[in-house]
């Protein structure tokens, strides 16, 4: 049903009021399902707690690579604006996956990712260790698709013999690339998905003044548990905020990471923090749609990713 929605909505322009309607009875649709999901997974979560088995994690996003070959404007991560390569250690990638083996007797879906994780040349050890720790898991690979079609046999058939799903975030300069990509899949049997994608988000209030408890309402990431070396977050903010202090010299605290190896720490510990405010979401903003550009970190500005007036900021 997802695929052929998909399908349809992508023939419609982007000013078309039945695009307008279809988004909208969609959303309402998946708000409804969302809410009965997450209720009955509280429940189970409660009823693990008391038999004291260990819980389920529904979903989880791990960043391989940083840094990014297509510098999105006001990318999410920031990979714009990471400078040089930055890739997650491979020996602690895997200590980190065992240790959230002993935490979780499974995460529902994992989302491979970056930056642009193919340029990780080890990308296809993650996977294998991904697949090893959790293998009931949907595991999912989000590429650009720049490189994808470059990957090697022994790659291809790692993601294969995993029951990898690649994920391919279609933008403009792929456009006409679409075909060939989808062509390359389809001959080396690899499951995947393809998103168009022509609008990116602004969600971000470097000025930190939003209230936490009333972002989080709005947010678009507030389930995206994110696991960062030897750390784990609600989302990717806390450890990705590094890339936007550096570059515009702000000093943005990321104490909303939980170390993973804590004395006492437990899935279900974990589960309950994910459910509250960090910090760091009082730079959250409401998010605003724009049209996606690729830009170049030198000449990124705060503005690409502010979502609010700013009053006076140096570098905007």
């Amino acid at each position: 049903m997802k695929a052929i929605l998909k399908k349809y909505i992508n023939g419609l322009p982007d000013d078309s009021a039945l695009l307008r309607i279809i988004l909208f009875f969609y959303k309402k649709a998946y708000n409804i399902y969302f809410c009965f999901v997450r209720r009955t997974r509280r429940l189970s979560d409660y009823i693990d707690t008391v038999r004291g088995i260990k819980p389920v994690l529904d979903y989880l996003e791990v960043q391989i690579a940083d840094h990014c070959n297509l510098k999105c404007k006001g990318c999410g991560h920031f990979s714009n604006i990471v400078d040089g390569e930055v890739f997650f250690d491979i020996k602690q990638y895997e200590k980190d996956f065992q240790r959230l083996s002993e935490l979780f007797r499974n995460i529902r879906k994992i989302r491979i990712m970056g930056g642009e994780p193919l340029l990780n040349d080890r990308f296809t050890e993650c996977v294998e260790i991904t697949r090893k720790a959790f293998p009931d898991a949907e595991v999912h690979v989000a590429t650009n698709g720049l490189t994808l079609m470059n990957i090697s046999a022994e790659a291809i058939e790692i993601l294969r013999k995993n029951d990898v799903e690649i994920h391919v975030s279609l933008y403009k300069p792929l456009l006409q690339n679409l075909t060939r990509i989808e062509d390359f899949l389809k001959t080396h049997s690899l499951k995947y998905d393809i998103t168009r994608t022509k609008k990116f988000v602004k969600a971000f209030n470097p000025e930190g003044t939003s209230n936490p408890k009333t972002m989080v309402k709005s947010c678009l990431a507030k389930d995206c548990t994110f696991l960062s070396p030897g750390y784990i977050s609600r989302c990717s903010m806390p450890y990705c905020i590094r890339y936007f202090n550096q570059r515009f010299k702000y000093s943005i605290a990321t104490n909303d990471m939980i170390n993973i190896y804590d004395t006492g720490i437990t899935g279900a510990k974990l589960k309950a923090m994910f459910r509250k405010p960090l910090d760091i979401c009082g730079y959250c903003a409401i998010p605003q749609w724009v049209e996606w550009e690729r830009g170049t970190g030198t000449s990124a500005k705060i503005t690409d990713w502010s979502a609010v007036s700013l009053i006076s900021s140096e570098g905007a």
